[in-house]
């Protein structure tokens, strides 16, 4: 409802009840004629204004006063909240960013800062990066749905589609530099394509390059400031935040609107087990602590729906050794240390292959992580070995099958996270696989493919085939590691969260993790979040600015 006809509503209200209390005012002295003395016109002056005012006043929904106010309030300083703080400043709104953190960044932090866009790019023209028949529109969508039309919101991935090489561009535009342009992630539908483009300093350097331009409209970012509630008249138009400032109970006002961006839910163990059972188990790797589902409880509460919150979040193989709170700190500028990642790095970088616990292969290894970790989710029981061999190890020794074991092995065995062997047959009695024989005779076929130079049981490209040979023989029991969080509250592609009619909640928009359609099953290749923020922020923060101001 815009504030026209609000005022138009209070004034009818406000002429309604001074009408109605003159009326009684009236009656009484008409009552009384003839045995009293007419009122004053002084005392029928206070009759009336006393219960007008008061009336006036009561607004239960409204906190008794606010302390901060702003034309657009954004709850998230991630990299989708950024974008469209940035955004809705452009256009001329004064801007006020929140985050319960006291670092801005959200989970991108962990990133690489990565865009994926089919191109032609600026970026791929300056890189001199050859682009043939595969890299069109048609084969973007198809990496975004493959296998999963059924559940996502075509219409968000329509809409990503259309804009992925705008969202590169944009991203130039304010700042932004690009370092290089590597290969997506391959699918049986697809190859590697040279669609991801690296962002300098990656996931920190974008939030640095989007801090730099809202400070430079007037924006401004609160950290330790975590959202508690939603503020919402009876009209259903949201109003604004209750707030915990650093210990200190707050009310700001959106005196437009107000942007969700506060990420997902997976370090909310009783969410997930409500919503995702399937991922409780996971090791939240790419997520971060401040993912408790906050935005997605506080829209509930106003009557927002949820959308593909049974996939929890997208799963790669990954080890089952514990992994320590520091496992991946930020990546900061300058540092030339990659991330560690207790994801297990056995069937493209280091040969071998994963089975069942019947002793079976059921993928091909080299498909992307997050792809194969949906398939591995899936086998009997969830169990999944990697096996491998001596010269899988090469001169990294336990690093060639994670980031997470030592440079020896021994160690690893010694802790129980690596099973070694002799021969394939003890390796299989050692893991439990029943019988030994399938795991024999599953390695011979694989050995045999190698030396045909072609996988005829899952098409594993030739230049990820290499025999197990070389004895001693290695195993180690794959587990889940979180890529991305997926699922969320469901938006339209104007960036409106709808409540479970199907209807926008007024005055409130939604972007990133927080969010749910545009993913679902599995992360489809590096870069896929970091654009669809781009463009759906950027969406959020236009539509935010275009209301009109409620007094």
């Amino acid at each position: 409802m815009g504030v026209d006809n609000k005022e138009k509503k209070r004034i009818a209200r406000r002429g309604f009840l001074k009408g109605a209390t003159i009326g009684v005012a009236g009656a009484a002295a008409s009552a009384l004629s003839g045995c009293a003395a007419t009122p004053t016109p002084e005392v029928i002056e206070k009759v009336v204004e006393t219960p007008v005012e008061v009336v006036k006043e009561v607004k239960p929904w409204l906190p008794e006063k606010w302390d901060e106010e702003a034309d657009v309030l954004v709850l998230g300083a991630g990299i989708g909240g950024l974008v469209a703080a940035v955004e809705a400043s452009t256009q001329g709104a004064q801007v006020t960013v929140l985050d319960k953190m006291d670092v801005i960044g959200g989970t991108s932090l962990q990133h690489g800062g990565q865009f994926c866009a089919y191109g032609p790019t600026s970026v791929q023209k300056q890189m001199n990066v050859e682009l043939g028949p595969e890299d069109t529109k048609e084969n973007y969508y198809k990496l975004l749905t493959y296998g999963r039309e059924d559940v996502l919101n075509l219409d968000l991935v329509n809409l990503v589609t259309e804009h992925c090489n705008e969202a590169v561009e944009w991203a130039l535009s304010i700042g932004s530099k690009f370092t290089a342009v590597v290969n997506t992630n391959a699918l049986p539908f697809l190859p590697a394509r040279p669609w991801t483009h690296n962002s300098e300093d990656g996931g920190y350097g974008y939030a640095q390059v989007l801090k730099k331009n809202l400070e430079a409209n007037g924006g401004t970012i609160l950290l330790k400031h975590r959202a508690l509630e939603l503020i919402i008249n009876p009209e259903g138009e949201v109003l604004g935040a209750k707030v915990d400032a650093d210990g200190v109970t707050k009310y700001f006002k959106a005196k437009r609107a107000v942007v969700l961006a506060t990420g997902g839910f997976f370090w909310n163990k009783e969410m997930v087990r409500q919503y995702a059972s399937r991922a409780i188990d996971a090791n939240p790797y790419a997520s971060r602590p401040h993912e408790t589902g906050d935005g997605i409880k506080m829209a509930q509460a106003v009557g927002a729906d949820l959308c593909c919150m049974e996939w929890g979040g997208t799963l790669a193989p990954g080890t089952v050794k514990p992994t320590p709170d520091e496992f991946w700190p930020p990546r900061l500028p300058g540092s030339t240390q990659p991330p560690t990642r207790p994801t297990l790095n056995i069937g493209t970088s280091t040969p071998g292959i994963y089975v069942t616990k019947r002793g079976l292969r059921f993928a091909n290894e080299a498909l992307a992580g997050s792809y194969l970790g949906h398939i591995l989710a899936g086998q009997e029981e969830g169990i999944v070995w990697a096996v491998f061999d001596a010269a899988a190890l090469g001169d990294k020794g336990g690093k060639a099958v994670s980031q997470l074991f030592e440079d020896d092995i021994e160690k690893e065995v010694a802790a129980g996270y690596v099973f070694k062997a002799d021969s394939v047959r003890e390796l299989a009695e050692a893991i439990g696989i029943v019988p030994p024989e399938n795991l024999v005779a599953q390695v011979d076929r694989y050995n045999a493919a190698v030396a045909a130079g072609s996988d005829v049981e899952f098409g594993k490209p030739e230049q990820y085939l290499a025999t197990i040979k070389q004895a001693p023989f290695y195993a180690t029991q794959v587990g889940k590691q979180l890529i991305v969080g997926l699922g969320g509250l469901r938006t339209n592609t104007n960036a409106e969260i709808l409540d479970t009619q199907g209807e926008p909640i007024a005055r409130l928009y939604g972007v990133g993790r927080v969010t749910g359609g545009y993913m679902a099953k599995w992360y489809p290749t590096g870069g896929s979040t970091l654009g669809e923020m781009t463009i759906i922020g950027r969406i959020a923060g236009k539509n935010a600015t275009a209301w009109t101001p409620w007094e």
